[in-house]
């Protein structure tokens, strides 16, 4: 969907973590995104990342969709 906006590959370092700057950065994630007439923001997380989608959840992002990904390491 064309007013779709994709959000990859987030990470923060882990001196910073715990300090506000995941949040801070989706901030202007989502700012950017509706100055570019997004009407959504989407994104992918690992089911064996829990942290990250607490995180996701606490800034409003629900799941809509579960895949099953066969990655080799």
């Amino acid at each position: 969907h064309w007013r779709t906006f994709y959000i990859a590959n987030v990470a923060v370092a882990r001196p910073h973590e715990g300090r506000g700057v995941c949040q801070a950065l989706f901030a202007r994630l989502h700012e950017e995104a509706e100055a570019l007439g997004a009407t959504r923001c989407v994104l992918d997380v690992s089911m064996e990342n829990p942290r990250a989608e607490g995180l996701y959840a606490h800034l409003g992002y629900q799941v809509i969709r579960t895949r099953h990904l066969h990655l080799r390491h």
